[in-house]
């Protein structure tokens, strides 16, 4: 049974020894917290084989067709029961749709059909591309080996000389492990930055990050231990320099016990871990919190981290709470437990606050293959992840980068680095390859550029339409054949 209101709260009185863990840098009067989502943990990158990548990639492509094909495709059931009469049993076979194909057929066919209209949506692209090769000093010859290098929607793809489509396919996954979820978004050092902003709250951010002091973070060094004898205490590690951040946090807690978007019994968790818990709020740059950093391997704050003796707490020992607990919170092999990360990013992003999530260990974002604009060797770097069909990417590419590169990036201030973020595949996905592919000519901003311009040529609402209509027939066909199968399957 879940609680739809809140349980009368009894708290213990028994009287335990305090943490060993840090001192109370800041500690606020039991704060009502706001909603969080349930948030994984990342701890270290998986790392995948460029064959497991490439094969993920191009599964990636072949859905979005699919989703195409199914819209169309989605078999329409009624139930006709009461409208038929007693007919005998030559009717009922008469009756029987017999498919013109088996299930692995349509299949085949279907995937087929699907490559062809990611080719043709390609090739019409590339065509509308040449026209502006001499424009932008590419050669031609050079472009026509690397995109065949590059083709994505085939089987025969060399996987070594493939190192365009790999490159891509990192950076889309590491979108997931950091939280992205749409274009354009943005990092500037670990400082996230979700929707599109002026130039001015970009430049803020900038600044803050020049004057930042980067945490120098070891985690080989695994040296803390949790006292579980402890009283209950959760410590909140967040950035409390940063007023912004600050502020989004505090709210965060506060939404997680008031929150329209939650269910009662996960408010009802909340209220009862901040009020039947000591809560720290400290600072994930003091030094005494380092040592928990490294330890528990943490690489992106804020960091809710309960220690201590939770038997007798209400969310570990009641029923109606105890399986939340498993869910939420990530029992450590050095004691305590941390709140699941990706769970509390999730409630983040379903938030109406601004993203509160800060990358501590910058080598996430680090790729040994990134092209950066500007100089290398700066502290900062903003990572912008960025889809040449998102009218919001085209909107921060002509209005704010141009003053960032401006006054940031040109004057050495900061690198630059844009990372494909394929989030309209039938629409994007080449005009990344093709951008990569300028790159290696030494003219990839200039193609950058040249892309948004053309996005009203190249786009969903130009390209795509036009090839889907050019095989509506086929699609319609694809249609018929897979009603006849499922017709047949119900009967």
């Amino acid at each position: 049974m879940i609680y739809l209101v809140k349980k009368k709260i009894t708290k213990t009185t028994k009287k335990k020894k305090e943490p060993v863990s840090k001192k109370k840098v800041t500690t606020h009067k039991k704060t009502t917290p706001k909603h969080t989502k349930p948030v994984t943990h990342h701890t270290k990158k998986q790392k995948k084989s460029k064959k497991d990548l490439i094969t993920i990639i191009i599964l990636a492509v072949l859905i979005v067709a699919i989703v195409i094909v199914s819209i169309l495709v989605t078999p329409q059931t009624t139930d006709d029961s009461n409208d038929v009469a007693d007919t005998n049993n030559s009717d009922i076979n008469n009756s029987i749709t017999t498919p013109t194909m088996t299930s692995e057929e349509f299949q085949e066919k279907s995937l087929a059909l699907q490559l062809e209209i990611f080719n043709a949506i390609r090739d019409k692209q590339v065509t509308i591309l040449e026209g502006y090769y001499a424009e932008l000093g590419l050669d031609k010859e050079l472009i026509d080996i690397c995109v065949q290098n590059n083709d994505y929607t085939s089987k025969d793809i060399n996987l070594t000389d493939a190192g365009i489509v790999y490159k891509i396919q990192k950076d889309t996954l590491l979108t997931q492990m950091i939280n992205v979820t749409g274009t354009p978004a943005m990092y500037i050092n670990g400082y996230y930055i979700s929707v599109v902003q002026d130039y001015n709250f970009v430049s803020s951010i900038i600044e803050f990050a020049l004057a930042d002091q980067v945490l120098d973070l070891n985690y080989a060094n695994q040296t803390y231990m949790s006292d579980e004898n402890a009283e209950p205490t959760l410590t909140v590690i967040y950035n409390e320099d940063h007023e912004l951040i600050k502020n989004n946090t505090l709210d965060y807690i506060t939404t997680l016990t008031t929150s329209e978007q939650l269910t009662p019994v996960i408010k009802d968790f909340f209220s009862l871990l901040f009020e039947e818990t000591n809560v720290n709020y400290v600072s994930y740059m003091s030094d005494d919190i380092k040592e928990v950093l490294e330890t528990l391997n943490i690489e992106q704050i804020p960091v809710f981290y309960l220690e201590g003796d939770v038997s007798e707490l209400m969310i570990v020992s009641d029923e109606n709470y105890s399986s939340l607990f498993n869910e939420l919170f990530i029992k450590t092999q050095f004691g305590g437990y941390v709140f699941n990360q990706q769970v509390m990013f999730d409630l983040i992003t379903s938030s109406n606050i601004q993203p509160i999530n800060q990358i501590i260990n910058l080598d996430i974002l680090k790729d040994e293959e990134d092209y950066v604009i500007g100089d290398q060797t700066t502290n900062v770097t903003m990572y912008l992840f960025t889809d040449y069909d998102c009218p919001f990417c085209k909107s921060f590419k002509e209005d704010t980068q141009p003053l960032i590169l401006e006054n940031y990036v040109d004057t050495n201030k900061i690198g630059f680095v844009v990372k494909d973020f394929i989030v309209h595949e039938m629409s994007s996905l080449f005009p990344a390859v093709f951008s990569r592919c300028a790159q290696e000519q030494g003219l990839y901003l200039e193609t950058y550029n040249k892309l948004y311009a053309l996005n009203d040529q190249l786009g969903a609402n130009a390209v795509v339409q036009e090839v889907i209509a050019a095989y509506q027939e086929q699609i319609d066909e694809l249609n018929r054949q897979y009603e006849e199968i499922i017709t047949a399957n119900q009967q």
